[in-house]
């Protein structure tokens, strides 16, 4: 059941270009999905199929044919929450876009970040943290911590980092 929130809401949201950046299709697919899912809250679209045909239909002509070459299992006769025709689909696209994360270069890619000029601190660390949520760190809190202190622009938050021990 939806409500009579407009789906013109969808316009905002545009379409996934997978070959954009193929480094970072994992991440860039994640953020796409999660933005499509919350438009799905916000008009209170719940119907599994209407789901799959606003999902497919916003993530463009590409995701399509590479969703009609996939081999799905069909879902189940009686679908569970998180078995159903939305989540399978959803799923095989999230194994062929993500099909495994490497960690060692989703490290590496948190190590190269840098503040960029004119960033506030704030934002670098949010920027940091999305960063570190495909590192697996066991703690994400000291790597945060360590890299703002090598690599932000602020000379006083360095110091005081530094001089601070927790």
């Amino acid at each position: 059941m939806t409500t009579d929130l407009p789906l013109s809401l969808a316009s905002s949201i545009q379409q996934f270009q997978p070959d954009s950046d193929p480094a970072t299709t994992a991440q860039r697919w994640k953020r796409w999905t999660q933005r499509v899912e919350n438009l799905f809250v916000a008009v209170n679209l719940t119907d599994a199929a209407r789901q799959k045909a606003l999902f497919l239909h916003l993530a463009g002509e590409t995701v399509q044919e590479t969703f009609d070459g996939l081999v799905i299992a069909d879902a189940p006769a009686e679908p569970t929450p998180d078995n159903n025709v939305y989540t399978v689909a959803k799923q095989a696209l999230d194994n062929f876009f993500a099909p495994k994360k490497n960690v060692t270069f989703e490290i590496y890619n948190f190590r190269l970040a840098r503040q960029n000029v004119g960033e506030t601190t704030d934002a670098y660390t949010a920027r940091l943290r999305t960063l570190a949520k495909f590192c697996e760190f066991s703690d994400v809190d000291n790597e945060l911590k360590s890299h703002l202190i090598q690599t932000c622009q602020s000379t006083r938050l360095r110091r005081y980092a530094l001089s601070e021990p927790s």
